[in-house]
């Protein structure tokens, strides 16, 4: 397999903006918009794992990312697969399995009540935060918002859905009647998070799927991020180990993941250890990539959130795999999970670039910034 090289770190370069965009998003963002005050009137109370006091935004717009404050935020995205779009989250059945249930997803979800999600915890901080999905429905979908995830993609979509979720921020702007390009240059969180759909799939196509290819499009998402945005905090996930899904993987769980993830449940386990190797590599270098970008300019920054990196399923009492935190095909987050890894998610977000947690563990609670570090970590804070 190859495994690819270094990569030289991005050059700095002055900030564009486009205004493609479409009478159906311009139409969906309208509503969007409607919707934001009724947004701010419903702060979310009475989280289980996150009681932190708000704190005020800075005294003065912040201009570098390095003195970003939670107040601060005025937009949240996400960009990525299954997982990010929430596929089968609160589903009961095989047969509503397919539905995306947006609202709820640890990084992209708005849903009102005391639903953890990471866009949920930013509003205690500014019940205006605008972008976090309110229902069901794919990425077109009025309830999407800024979550912009498509179940099923892989490493090299990510440049076109960036360009997508650029459309989104432009279609914003139309129906606020602002100038194309507000948004975009307001202060925002994206959270991309994507790999296993490539490497459940890297035993057949170990060249399509190989480290240097998989970085090289992430890359590309993250230059076209930078060159088109600016007052950008980027959380780049680390890509879950999808081999640790083998141990459980029988009967219907079976059936799904040998369609689903082959690689990831192959009876070899030399093959299973490979491609274990191999996502380590895709995050090594996912961590490489981020620091990169550490320093191409002051109002952005890509940090690597490594929550998912030694993340195991939960034990339950038995000993076995407590399915409950997977949707009914053995595989995505279910919402439990989702709520867990808003919190792991959010506690690395506050983490130092060499203390972050590369794990969680169900029930921990949120780590609050307090007024002496009040500041989203990045590389240089």
């Amino acid at each position: 397999v190859h495994l690819g090289g270094r990569r030289r770190s991005p050059h700095r370069q002055n900030t564009t903006t486009t205004t493609t965009t479409t009478t159906t998003t311009t139409t969906t963002m309208l509503t969007f918009v409607t919707l934001a005050a009724a947004a701010a009137a419903a702060v979310p109370l009475g989280f289980d794992n996150f009681d932190c006091a708000p704190l005020p935004a800075s005294p003065t717009p912040p201009t570098s990312v390095d003195a970003l404050r939670p107040a601060d935020v005025k937009f949240v995205a996400a960009l990525g697969d299954s997982l990010v779009a929430a596929f089968g989250a609160l589903a009961k059945n095989l047969f509503q399995i397919r539905t995306e249930y947006r609202q709820v997803s640890y990084c992209g979800g708005g849903a009102e009540g005391e639903v953890q999600t990471v866009p949920n915890f930013l509003r205690v901080y500014n019940a205006a935060v605008l972008g976090g999905s309110v229902g069901t429905g794919n990425r077109e979908s009025a309830n999407a918002r800024l979550n912009a995830a498509v179940s099923g993609a892989k490493a090299c979509d990510m440049n076109d859905h960036a360009k997508y979720l650029l459309t989104r921020f432009d279609a914003v702007d139309e129906a606020a009647g602002v100038a194309v390009g507000t948004a975009r240059n307001e202060w925002k969180v994206i959270t991309m998070m994507v790999g296993p759909n490539n490497a459940c799939v890297w035993c057949e196509d170990e060249e399509s799927n190989s480290v240097a290819q998989v970085t090289e499009c992430i890359e590309h998402a993250l230059a076209t991020l930078k060159d088109q945005t600016t007052k950008t905090f980027v959380n780049l996930v680390g890509v879950f180990d999808v081999t640790k899904i083998y141990p459980f993987s029988e009967g219907t769980c079976r059936t799904i993941h040998d369609y689903a993830c082959p690689c990831a449940v192959d009876e070899d386990e030399d093959n299973r250890d490979a491609l274990s190797a191999v996502i380590a590599q895709y995050n090594a270098e996912f961590a490489e990539l981020a620091t990169n970008y550490s320093n191409v300019r002051d109002d952005f920054a890509v940090v690597f959130q490594p929550f998912t990196v030694g993340t195991d399923i939960p034990l339950g009492d038995d000993g076995k795999a407590d399915l409950s935190y997977l949707a009914p095909d053995c595989f995505h987050f279910s919402g439990k999970a989702h709520a867990a890894a808003a919190v792991a998610l959010w506690n690395n977000m506050f983490e130092a670039h060499d203390d972050k947690s590369d794990s969680w563990v169900p029930g921990e609670n949120a780590k609050c910034p307090s007024a002496d570090e009040p500041y989203l970590r990045t590389g240089n804070n």
